[in-house]
C-alpha cells in the first residue's frame, strides 16, 4: 500500500505602498491523498472533506465543497486512487495613510480603514479512482490470543459510494454500488464552486448501481448572510432537478454529467468627480490626495477629459 498525503495552511499578510497603504491578506488550506492499494481479505475505506469557501451564501460553516467516499467488502481489490482540496481567501484593502508615514502607523495600528476593499475566495475538491474489487469468503486469524485459534469469517460484499457537492451552488451528484461480487470502474468528481461534475465508466456484477443529481433552489428566507451553527442544522429544500437512475444485476455503464452556476458580478464606477462627489474620506486613494485637503476643495483633483462625454451640438 502506498499512501501519500499532504496538509498545508497558510495565512500571511503584507503591507505595500500603492496608493497611500495597501494591505493584503491571504489564506490558504489544502490537501493532497494519493494512493494505491493491492491485495486480499477485509477493507473498508471513509473519506470526507468540506473546504470552506468564506464568501459564501450559506454562512461561514455551512458552503464551500464538499466530497464524501466510502468502501467495503471481502475480497481481493488493486485500486489507485487521489483526493485533493483546497480553499483560498484574499483581501486586499486600501488604507488612508501616507507614504512617509506608512512605517509609523502600520506599527500603532491607527491607519483609519476605508470602504475600499477586494474579496476573493475559491473551493475545489477532486476525487480520481481507477481500480477493480472482487467479492470472496476469507477468515483469517488475528493477534495472538483468541482470534488466532478462532479465525474470524468476513462474507462482506462489496459497496462503494462516491458523491460530490456543490454548497454555494445547491447541487450535488453521486455514485453508489450496493451488494456487488464485482466492480471494476473509472471515477471522477470534481466541484469548483462554477461546475460541479462526475463521470464514470465501468462493470458492475451482480449488484445495485445507482447514479443521483440534485439542483436545489435557492429559499428567499436565506437571503441574509447570517452565520449558522454547524452543516448538520440546515437541510436543502426546494429541488428545480432531481436525476435518480437505480440498475440491478449485471451492467456496463457509462456517465458522465455536469451541472454549472453562475451569476453576475457586481461592478461600481466612481463619479465623474469623486473628489468633489462626497465627503473627503470616500475619496479613493488611487487620487493620492494625502493629507492635503486643498484639493479637496478647489477640485484641482479632477483631470478634465481630452473629449466630452456629452460634446454640445451646435
Amino acid at each position: 500500500m502506498l499512501v501519500l498525503l499532504v496538509f498545508v495552511a497558510l495565512m500571511g499578510a503584507t503591507a505595500a505602498q500603492d496608493d497611500g497603504l495597501l494591505y493584503r491578506e491571504e489564506k490558504n488550506m489544502s490537501f493532497d491523498i494519493a494512493q494505491k492499494v493491492s491485495g486480499d481479505g477485509f477493507f473498508a475505506v471513509y473519506r470526507y472533506a468540506l473546504m470552506p469557501d468564506i464568501l459564501g451564501t450559506e454562512g461561514w460553516l455551512y458552503n464551500g465543497a464538499e466530497a464524501k467516499v466510502k468502501q467495503h467488502g471481502s475480497g481481493s481489490i488493486d485500486v489507485e486512487s487521489g483526493f485533493s482540496g483546497e480553499s483560498t481567501y484574499t483581501n486586499t484593502s486600501d488604507l488612508n495613510a501616507d507614504p512617509e508615514d506608512l512605517e509609523r502607523y502600520l506599527g500603532e495600528h491607527r491607519i483609519e480603514e476605508l470602504d475600499l476593499y477586494e474579496e476573493e475566495s475559491s473551493a475545489t475538491i477532486n476525487v480520481k479512482e481507477d481500480g477493480a474489487m472482487t467479492y470472496s469468503p476469507t477468515a483469517m486469524a488475528v493477534g495472538s490470543r483468541y482470534y488466532a485459534q478462532h479465525p474470524l469469517a468476513f462474507n462482506s460484499l462489496l459497496g462503494d459510494e462516491t458523491t460530490i457537492k456543490n454548497r454555494d451552488g445547491y447541487n450535488s451528484m453521486g455514485f453508489k454500488v450496493e451488494g456487488a461480487h464485482a466492480l471494476d470502474k473509472q471515477l471522477e468528481a470534481t466541484t469548483d464552486l462554477t461546475d460541479t461534475s462526475l463521470k464514470v465508466e465501468g462493470d458492475v456484477t451482480e449488484g445495485k448501481a445507482s447514479l443521483r443529481a440534485v439542483q436545489y433552489a435557492r429559499s428567499p428566507k436565506d437571503d441574509e448572510d447570517d452565520e449558522i451553527a454547524g452543516t448538520a442544522t440546515k437541510d436543502w429544500k426546494q429541488p428545480v432537478a432531481i436525476f435518480e437512475q437505480d440498475y440491478i444485476g449485471t451492467y456496463h455503464i457509462k456517465h458522465n454529467m455536469t451541472m454549472s452556476r453562475s451569476e453576475d458580478e457586481k461592478t461600481y464606477v466612481d463619479a465623474w468627480l469623486p473628489c468633489c462627489f462626497s465627503g473627503y474620506l470616500t475619496v479613493p486613494p488611487r487620487y493620492q490626495l494625502g493629507d492635503n485637503v486643498k484639493k479637496m476643495f478647489d477640485c484641482s483633483c479632477f483631470k478634465a477629459p481630452p473629449l466630452a462625454e456629452f460634446p454640445r451640438v451646435y
